[in-house]
């Protein structure tokens, strides 16, 4: 009773108050989550929560997750606690990362990824081969025609149900630094391992998905950062 009673003295507030274990597996959760919503700031597993006056999770209840990521609420507060999360909750998860089509999003992004390397792969050829262009001149072209290209299908393909509110101009930007920081970690893994000793091919293999981790992350949570997304 004491619990609902400072969930409702909290909703005077706030639009959202959430009850749960405030702790670093919480948090490694919600910093995964941020990958396909962007948004995401608060556990979606709160077992009891309290929304625009009515509390949920102990007689009535609803989906929170889809409350998070719609992001139909303007202030939120949490109550820590060490009240354990329940299976409806893990259920509600499950169905918004199946209505927002979460691992199609993942099967699109790494499809656009090796699209990028056959475009810049081709690209190189045209230029440096065909059209006889210096070589760095046209590896640094074809690396920028790749780039291009895959930020368009990231933007309007892979994203698609996202809804921004920075400009494309600001996305483009941010993703050319994205990836160009990914360079840099793939070829400071691949320097740091092969000085160790390790070979060469797993060196730059380590190098590779440790650049793809950070690719992937920053591109889906913060390039393409978006408050709410659409379902199509």
């Amino acid at each position: 009773m004491e619990l609902e009673d400072e969930i409702r003295e909290k909703m005077k507030k706030y639009d959202l108050v959430l009850v749960y274990d405030d702790n670093w597996i919480t948090r490694l959760l919600i910093f995964i989550l941020k990958v396909f919503f962007p948004s995401l700031k608060y556990n979606p597993l709160a077992p009891i929560f309290g929304y625009n006056g009515e509390i949920y999770g102990i007689d009535k209840d609803r989906n929170l997750a889809e409350i998070l990521v719609n992001g139909s609420y303007k202030t939120a507060s949490v109550i820590s606690s060490k009240i354990k999360s329940n299976r409806r909750r893990r259920k509600d998860l499950l169905i918004v990362l199946r209505e927002y089509k979460v691992m199609w999003v993942v099967v699109k992004y790494f499809s656009t990824g090796i699209a990028g390397v056959l475009i810049n792969m081709v690209f190189f050829v045209i230029l440096f081969k065909i059209l006889k262009i210096p070589d760095l001149i046209s590896l640094v072209s074809a690396i920028e025609i790749s780039i291009i290209i895959t930020f368009l299908m990231n933007n309007y393909w892979v994203f698609s149900n996202r809804v921004y509110t920075r400009s494309i101009w600001w996305r483009m930007g941010a993703y050319h630094f994205t990836l160009i920081m990914g360079i840099f970690i793939n070829v400071g893994t691949y320097w740091v391992l092969n000085r160790l000793g390790i070979n060469y091919i797993i060196a730059d293999f380590v190098g590779i998905v440790f650049a793809s981790l950070w690719n992937f992350y920053i591109t889906n949570a913060h390039v393409f950062f978006s408050k709410y997304q659409k379902i199509k």
